[in-house]
């Protein structure tokens, strides 16, 4: 669908925006993205007619849930004839016959826009599973953690996605679903490290009476000064967390690890090989006190005279 970046005028630039076909295979995050990019097409196009944007429902949703559009489209048309209908009958004066008389007078209304919105609604409903609200609020309150690998922005960016996108379109589509901002904090103190809160703690950041996204900031600020916070390393030496020296790059040694030179460089291993090379072991592995006793008298001598042993 081609687009204007301002509704309704004709003169503004116009952009391409693709919607995506629903079927009974796609998933619930797809047709609430079906849903929003419908809203921005009649917003863009300046639609008013209920007609024009349910044909342009009719043409991106297949199978159940243009079916779950239909009926949600005509129930919606129905509820509000019938609406018309008893306040006919309640205003009217008269006897039974008269206001029965009023009721059944009343003309079949127009389609309003707001029956499209119903039907775009009760095609989520047949797409979302039973309690989808409840279940989508438990997950971020107790499971939506910040995963290592990704940077603190990034996850709350797509948190709020589904705080601010998704939740409001959910049913029952009620008023307020979203979580509100003492919610948010609170995922978020219950996702980051524990380093990060005790910081919080040591610097007086009090969480509760900041914004969301002052917490965030906080937090990023934490982030960068980790990436860059010097670690202390075996050998001593202050080297950046996550690099490797020039010089020792790729090196490693078995009895220190990677510390920048490789076994055959480490000086702690060539020493002891030195030190195993001047005291070689002994070869006499059968070796007994009595034959050593022997061996020192026999170096002694012996008398010439009456060949005692250890006599000179």
């Amino acid at each position: 669908h081609k687009l204007y970046s301002i509704p309704g005028d004709n003169a503004s630039t116009q952009y391409d925006l693709t919607v995506s076909h629903i079927n009974e295979s796609s998933t619930l995050r797809q047709a609430i993205q079906c849903a929003q990019d419908l809203e921005t097409i009649f917003a863009s196009l300046n639609l008013t007619a209920a007609a024009s944007c349910d044909a342009i429902c009719r043409s991106v949703l297949r199978e159940g849930p243009s079916l779950a559009h239909e009926v949600g489209y005509n129930d919606s048309h129905a509820a509000r004839w019938q609406e018309m209908r008893n306040a006919a009958y309640r205003n009217t004066a008269g006897n039974q016959a008269t206001k029965q008389a009023a009721h059944d007078g009343v003309a079949e209304p127009n389609r309003h826009i707001d029956d499209v919105t119903l039907g775009i609604r009760n095609m989520i409903k047949h797409m979302a599973p039973v309690k989808a609200l409840e279940k989508v609020k438990r997950y971020l309150r107790r499971d939506c953690r910040k995963p290592s690998e990704m940077k603190i922005r990034e996850w709350h960016m797509r948190m709020m996605k589904i705080n601010l996108s998704e939740l409001p379109r959910l049913p029952p589509f009620g008023n307020n679903q979203s979580l509100s901002n003492d919610e948010v904090i609170d995922i978020i103190l219950h996702s980051i490290p524990n380093s990060w809160e005790a910081e919080m703690a040591r610097q007086g950041f009090d969480s509760m009476i900041h914004s969301p996204i002052e917490v965030i900031e906080f937090c990023e600020r934490i982030e960068n000064l980790e990436d860059f916070e010097p670690v202390q390393k075996n050998s001593g030496k202050l080297v950046k967390k996550n690099k490797t020296t020039k010089e020792g790059k790729g090196k490693c040694c078995a009895l220190h690890g990677n510390v920048g030179h490789s076994t055959e460089e480490c000086r702690t291993i060539q020493a002891m090989k030195k030190k195993e090379a001047g005291n070689p072991p002994s070869k006499n592995k059968t070796w007994t006190r009595k034959a050593s006793d022997a061996e020192k008298k026999g170096s002694q001598g012996s008398c010439y005279l009456c060949s005692q042993a250890g006599q000179g």
